[in-house]
C-alpha cells in the first residue's frame, strides 16, 4: 500500500542483510538469495533453474582484470553490468591500493550494484572480503550527479577540484538556473562542460569503471554535448598497472564507441557478452517487434524452455487505462494467491510513456491497488532514492530507474505510448524492458494499434498457440 511515511537509509538497509564490518558471508548470500523464490512447487523449481542458469553463465564470463580500457558491450539482458563489476571486484583485491570508482546514472541502482559487488569480492576472495558501502574503502559507487545528501561523480570531482574560497566557480545543482528547462542528462551534461571549461580537474581515481554508459550520452541539443565522459578522462591518473592508456572500463548495450573523450586511440579491449538470462523467445519477440538485429545466442538452454510448455509473452490491450490498471492489480492477486509468487523478488512493473503518462500511470496503480490492499513501492516517488525495492511490495517503476534490474515476471504497462510514438528511441525502451525477464512478460496498452496486431502476430509466430496461463495470470 502507498505509504508516504516510508523511508529508509543505509544503515538499516545494510543490516537487514546482516552485513557486519567484514560484510556478510556467501552462505548468508545464499539464504538471502533463497528467500526469492515462490512457495509454489512448480514456480519455485523454475525460479532455481533461473539462478542456478544465471550462476552457470557467470562461469563463462570474461571477468579478468583490465590492463588498459575496455568496452564491455552486448544486447539489452545481457550481463555486462555483471562482467563490470566482476572485473572492478578483481582489480580491488589484487591492486588493493588503487583507488577505483563504479559510475551509474540513476540512484535506485545502488540497492544492486551494493548487494553485486559484495557478492563478487566475497566469491573471489573465498569470503576474506567484502563491501560495506558506509565504510571507507578504496571502491566508490557513485551514481552521476550528487545532491545535497549524497555524493555523486560530478559533486566528487567538483568537491576535489575546487576550492570554494578562492575560485568563483558554481556547484551546477538539478535545479541551477544554467540548466533549467534541460533534460536530466542533458543537465548533468551541460553541469559538467561549465566545470571543465572554469577549472582543471586534478585527477583523483586510478580507475574507473562506467556501468550502461550509453546512459550518459546526449544528442547535440540546445548546445548541450556528451561532456561526463571528458570529466572522467581527465578525473582519472595515468595507468599504473601497465603502460597502456588510462584504466577506464564502461559497459554498454551497444558497441559504444567513446574514442574521442576517453581513448587516444583504438586501444580498447573489446568484450562482446554473448549471454542473457532472459529466455530465448523472449528476446527474439523482443528483437523483431523493435526492428532490432541483435543475435540470439542459444549456447545454453534456459529452464524456460525445458521446464515451461506455455508462452513466455502475452499482450493484452483495454478500453482504457482503468480497465488496463484494474487488469493489472488482479494478475498480481492471482500471482500472489494462486501463484504463490514472491511479490518483491519474482514481480516487476514497467511503465512506459514520457513523464506525464508515467505520473498518471503511477496515480491510478496507486489508487487501484490500495483499494485492493496490494503493497506497491515507486522508487524514489515517495522513498529514499537509493532503493529500488521494498520488502512485501511490488516495484512500480520507469523504465530510466527499473533498468538492470531482473524479475521472474515483467509487467510493462502503457504500450500505446510506444505506439503513438515511434521513435528509435522509444522503441529501445521497449526492448530493455522486455528483456528485464528472466522468465515471462506480459505487455499491455490502451485503444487499437496496428502495432498491437504486429505484436500479437509475432508472438504467435515464435511461440505457437501456447497458453499463457497454467499457472501464471493473464
Amino acid at each position: 500500500m502507498y505509504n508516504n511515511q516510508f523511508s529508509i537509509n543505509f544503515d538499516e538497509f545494510l543490516k537487514k542483510l546482516s552485513i557486519s564490518k567484514a560484510g556478510y558471508s556467501n552462505e548468508k548470500y545464499k539464504k538471502l538469495k533463497s528467500t526469492f523464490h515462490s512457495d509454489n512447487p512448480k514456480m519455485s523449481r523454475i525460479n532455481k533453474g533461473i539462478i542456478h542458469y544465471s550462476l552457470d553463465l557467470e562461469e563463462h564470463l570474461d571477468n579478468n582484470i583490465p590492463m588498459k580500457p575496455e568496452r564491455i558491450y552486448g544486447s539489452p539482458g545481457s550481463k555486462t553490468s555483471d562482467v563490470l563489476l566482476m572485473k572492478a571486484a578483481k582489480m580491488h583485491l589484487n591492486y588493493p591500493n588503487l583507488k577505483i570508482a563504479i559510475v551509474f546514472l540513476t540512484r535506485s541502482s545502488y540497492q544492486r550494484n551494493i548487494i553485486l559487488l559484495d557478492k563478487y569480492l566475497r566469491q573471489y576472495s573465498k569470503g576474506k572480503v567484502g563491501y560495506n558501502y558506509n565504510e571507507k574503502s578504496n571502491i566508490d559507487l557513485l551514481h552521476g550527479w550528487g545532491s545535497k545528501s549524497k555524493i555523486g561523480f560530478y559533486k566528487k570531482m567538483f568537491n576535489h577540484s575546487v576550492n570554494k574560497e578562492k575560485d568563483n566557480i558554481d556547484y551546477i545543482y538539478s535545479s541551477h538556473p544554467k540548466v533549467r528547462g534541460l533534460e536530466p542528462v542533458s543537465s548533468l551534461n551541460k553541469a559538467c562542460d561549465l566545470l571543465l571549461k572554469s577549472k582543471n580537474i586534478e585527477p583523483y581515481y586510478d580507475a574507473i569503471f562506467i556501468d550502461q554508459a550509453e546512459d550518459f550520452v546526449v544528442t547535440e541539443d540546445n548546445g548541450v554535448k556528451t561532456r561526463f565522459f571528458d570529466l572522467i578522462h581527465q578525473s582519472t591518473k595515468p595507468n599504473k598497472i601497465s603502460n597502456e592508456d588510462k584504466l577506464i572500463i564502461w559497459s554498454a548495450q551497444y558497441k559504444l564507441n567513446l574514442k574521442n573523450n576517453i581513448i587516444s586511440n583504438d586501444s580498447a579491449n573489446n568484450i562482446h557478452v554473448k549471454t542473457s538470462s532472459t529466455p530465448h523467445s523472449i528476446r527474439k519477440i523482443a528483437n523483431k517487434i523493435t526492428n532490432a538485429n541483435y543475435k540470439v545466442h542459444t549456447d545454453f538452454n534456459h529452464p524456460i524452455e525445458n521446464d515451461w510448455k506455455g508462452n513466455s509473452v502475452m499482450f493484452k490491450k483495454y478500453k482504457n487505462r482503468k480497465h488496463e490498471i484494474n487488469a493489472l492489480a488482479k494478475n498480481i492477486e492471482k500471482n500472489i494467491d494462486r501463484d504463490k509468487m514472491n511479490l518483491t523478488h519474482d514481480i516487476m512493473i514497467i511503465i512506459l510513456g514520457d513523464n506525464e503518462q508515467i505520473d498518471n500511470i503511477k496515480k491510478s496503480i496507486n489508487i487501484t491497488f490500495n483499494r485492493k490492499n496490494i503493497n506497491v513501492y515507486f522508487p524514489r516517488y515517495i522513498s529514499d532514492p537509493d532503493f529500488f525495492y521494498r520488502d512485501k511490495h511490488v516495484t512500480a517503476s520507469s523504465l530510466n530507474r527499473a533498468k538492470g534490474y531482473r524479475r521472474s515476471l515483467v509487467y510493462i504497462v502503457g504500450l500505446d505510448y510506444i505506439a503513438d510514438n515511434p521513435s528509435t528511441s522509444n522503441y529501445n525502451q521497449l526492448l530493455t524492458a522486455i528483456n528485464s525477464s528472466d522468465g515471462w512478460v506480459h505487455i499491455s496498452g490502451t485503444g487499437n494499434h496496428i502495432l498491437y496486431d504486429k505484436l500479437s502476430n509475432i508472438i504467435n509466430e515464435v511461440e505457437g498457440n501456447k497458453t499463457f496461463s497454467y499457472k501464471l495470470s493473464c
